[in-house]
Parts: structure tokens; C-alpha cells; sequence
């Protein structure tokens, strides 16, 4: 009983970190810092 109740609660924590990565993942896929993007390509341009 009691390491089930230890391997939900490691199971969770990994799964909320997993979740919080993936948005940030995806939120920077969908609103990709511009500045650095305008900067590097012009860099590239010259």
C-alpha cells in the first residue's frame, strides 16, 4: 500500500513537471522570440 501511495506521488510530480515543459516547449514553438530571430538572420544576411 504504501509504496504504491510513493509511486503515485513520483508518477504525478514527473507528470506535472512533464506537462509544465511541454507548454513552455510549445509556447515558445508558437511565439518565438523575434528580437533574436531578427538579429541572427540579419547576422547570416551579411
Amino acid at each position: 500500500m504504501k509504496l504504491s501511495v510513493i509511486a503515485f506521488s513520483i508518477g504525478y510530480k514527473i507528470g506535472k513537471k512533464l506537462k509544465q515543459l511541454w507548454e513552455v516547449i510549445t509556447d515558445a514553438w508558437c511565439n518565438p522570440p523575434q528580437p533574436d530571430y531578427h538579429i541572427a538572420i540579419e547576422l547570416l544576411a551579411r
